[in-house]
């Protein structure tokens, strides 16, 4: 499982605008296709079901069951995806360089795992 700090996550769902459920501007079915195609992984396995079901809940839940690398991925693509579609605005780029700071300590980390 990753271990983003919650300060961290804070910061990726103002980024991503999770607070309405939704995850930019993305159905059901593309944010599965858009994690498919970034990590390999169908985000709408049931160990990824929390709370309502919305997008930013699955997105969410995926943070703390996922490893480091992957998570460090999938936040990268979406930064990516994010700025492709100029869904950010000037004030965000402050927080948009916090958490390249995070995805960049997420990929150089290996979580232990207890024995």
């Amino acid at each position: 499982m990753s271990n983003l700090t919650g300060s961290e996550k804070r910061r990726f769902e103002k980024l991503f605008m999770l607070r309405g459920g939704y995850v930019f501007n993305f159905s059901n079915r593309t944010f599965a296709e858009f994690v498919k195609d970034s990590t390999g992984i169908d985000i709408y396995e049931l160990k990824y079901n929390y709370r309502s079901g919305s997008e930013a809940d699955w997105l969410c839940r995926f943070w703390t069951v996922e490893t480091n690398h992957i998570v460090a991925k999938l936040l990268g693509d979406l930064i990516a995806h994010g700025q492709k579609i100029n869904a950010f605005e000037y004030d965000l780029v402050y927080i948009i360089d916090e958490c390249r700071k995070a995805i960049t300590r997420l990929s150089q980390e290996h979580v232990v795992m207890g024995t």
